[in-house]
């Protein structure tokens, strides 16, 4: 029985908590293929390089038992159009979403305290960001390059911003 439906859908099977960089092997996924996914209620972590590579991946819902985005997750998914983070998230790693450039709608939500190193890396389609107030630190290059983005905010919480944070932001024209 095939994990991926005809049309592209994912469903990763129940019981799985932990999933990481080429944890798909083993279900015979052709990451090529997986335009949408549907995570089990077991899932807690999606790891380092879970998704990289996943270049049809359209659309993204992390379930709410999900506490932390890995190190390079879904880094060069270049279809995706909007990643939906819950509450759960605390924490967003490095180069999670690096050169997600379809990426036109993100939510950060108020539970994250640190955006990684290159997380947001080449999102080059996000027009708009607002930094929620439970970030106290955004590491370097967290949104470089993203060169259609217009609107930032960020809060007063954050005390720290990395070098080249915002490097290659060439329409940035407001920062709150």
């Amino acid at each position: 029985m095939s994990l991926v439906s005809a049309d592209g859908h994912l469903t990763i099977p129940h019981g799985t908590n932990y999933i990481d960089y080429k944890s798909w092997e083993k279900w015979g996924v052709d990451e090529e293929t997986v335009k949408t996914v549907t995570f089990p209620a077991t899932l807690t972590s999606i790891g380092w390089g879970a998704f990289i590579g996943f270049n049809s991946l359209v659309t993204l819902p992390i379930p709410a038992t999900v506490t932390s985005i890995g190190y390079g997750a879904f880094q060069g998914c270049s279809s995706l159009v909007t990643v939906t983070i819950p509450d759960s998230v605390t924490n967003i790693e490095g180069s999670a979403f690096h050169g997600c450039s379809s990426l036109v709608t993100l939510t950060i939500p108020g539970s994250v305290t640190n955006i990684g190193r290159h997380a947001f890396r080449g999102c080059s389609s996000l027009v708009t960001l607002t930094i929620p107030d439970s970030v106290t630190c955004t590491e370097v290059y967290a949104f470089a390059e993203c060169s259609s983005l217009v609107t930032v905010t960020i809060p007063d919480s954050v005390t720290s911003i990395g070098d080249g944070a915002f490097c290659g932001c060439c329409s940035l024209v407001t920062v709150t």
